[in-house]
């Protein structure tokens, strides 16, 4: 809770979220001029933590005010019940979900990525460049997707560098269109077929089916890792080993069984 004194933000009470995203916070701002009657401006500021470091700029490029101003005269004011419907605020909390799901699948934490909310882009849906998430202004995040948008940094970051993410999307296309029965590249197939993987996406499309048909990549990869028994974190593992080297699905396999022994 902040009181502003002009433009100085003078920090008079502090509060931090239980499990459920409810809090409390109460202050007592100072008086500017001894014995007149005051009025205080209050400033309620949200700050996004993950393991104690302050994600605001770092991951969402955002101001960490969420201005929610009041007026405050001198005999003081209840704040009341305030329920903070920001889209960043919810984009946090799905992506902070998929960043757990990954930690516990893996067992290592994720790597800093951004979050660029609210943009203007043409396309309606959200997409990831390299590292970068996307999301069009209006958009609303699910845990879900929030996933999948995870599993493709992974793939992305772990296959190498921005440039060569640039040039593999040159190569085998990017942004259009799709959904589980698009018919693409196998290259664009595994790449979305890998998302949808690790989302738990198209379920129920076929393990035998078309290797640049993203949704029966997806499932070739599930019946894959429960043919041989393969842990997510060696899943994760195969990409990891293999820079540069995995487009497709049979590219996948050849990695998973020089790991595992087993396709």
């Amino acid at each position: 809770m902040i009181h502003l004194i002009g433009f100085v933000p003078n920090e008079i009470g502090f509060g931090v979220t239980d499990v459920s995203g409810r809090f409390s916070i109460t202050g007592s701002p100072r008086d500017v001029v001894l014995g007149a009657r005051n009025e205080w401006t209050i400033v309620l500021a949200v700050e996004y933590l993950y393991q104690d470091e302050v994600l605001n700029e770092k991951v969402f490029g955002i101001d960490p005010w969420t201005m929610i101003t009041r007026t405050v005269h001198s005999n003081g004011l209840h704040f009341g019940d305030l329920d903070l419907d920001e889209p960043s605020c919810k984009m946090y909390m799905n992506f902070l979900n998929a960043v757990k799901d990954y930690k516990q699948r893996v067992g290592i934490k994720f790597e800093p990525f951004h979050i660029l909310g609210r943009e203007r882009i043409s396309g309606p849906v959200p997409f990831v460049e390299w590292s970068n998430v996307y999301v069009p202004e209006g958009f609303s995040m699910t845990n879900e997707l929030a996933k999948h948008e995870v599993g493709h940094i992974l793939r992305n970051t772990l296959d190498g560098s921005y440039e060569h993410y640039n040039q593999d999307r040159e190569n085998y296309g990017g942004y259009d269109g799709h959904g589980c029965r698009t018919k693409t590249s196998i290259q664009f197939a595994f790449n979305e077929g890998w998302a949808l993987y690790w989302a738990g996406q198209c379920m129920g499309s076929d393990a035998n089916g078309q290797k640049d048909v993203e949704g029966d990549v997806a499932e070739m990869l599930r019946n894959l890792q429960a043919r041989c028994d393969t842990r997510d974190s060696d899943m994760v593992e195969v990409l990891r080993r293999n820079p540069k080297l995995i487009h497709t699905y049979d590219e996948f396999a050849k990695g998973h069984k020089k790991l595992t022994s087993c396709n």
